[in-house]
């Protein structure tokens, strides 16, 4: 018989992972994120995991992985905000800026009110500052 698996907020896991990845530990970053399938492979925890995995590549500068595992999660929760908001990062470091723009916009059209809407709105406009620096410098 399957076990049963209550989950009432956010997977305690995601705190570990977030300090792995600020601390620069991206191998336990990522056995951690690896690790949080193993018991739980509900759509939910693929869905935190590949959007773990978006975030951690991304953070290493490996943006067709990132690409990959934020479509990933995409395709698995395509109504939640944050793997689309993760994507228009892994965008916008790679300096694609068109494709960080409609993934934004995306994500501002899923993200609820309050925090999320305000991250998406914030880093909304670190895409327009960074485009007029582009521009400024004449890269674009």
């Amino acid at each position: 018989m399957p076990k049963v698996i209550l989950r009432l907020a956010e997977p305690g896991e995601l705190a570990e992972i977030r300090e792995a990845v600020a601390a620069g530990d991206a191998a336990r970053a990522g056995d951690l994120i690896l690790s949080l399938t193993e018991d739980d492979s509900s759509p939910q925890m693929r869905y935190t995991a590949q959007n773990a995995l978006c975030v951690l590549h991304t953070r290493l500068a490996a943006f067709d992985a990132a690409e990959a595992a934020c479509q990933a999660a995409i395709a698995i929760r395509p109504e939640v905000w944050m793997a689309h908001n993760s994507l228009a990062t892994a965008y916008l470091q790679k300096g694609e800026y068109d494709a960080a723009a409609a993934a934004y916009a995306r994500a501002a059209d899923l993200a609820p009110s309050g925090a999320p809407a305000e991250i998406v709105a914030h880093n909304q406009a670190l895409l327009a500052e960074r485009r007029a620096a582009t521009a400024d410098r004449g890269d674009g």
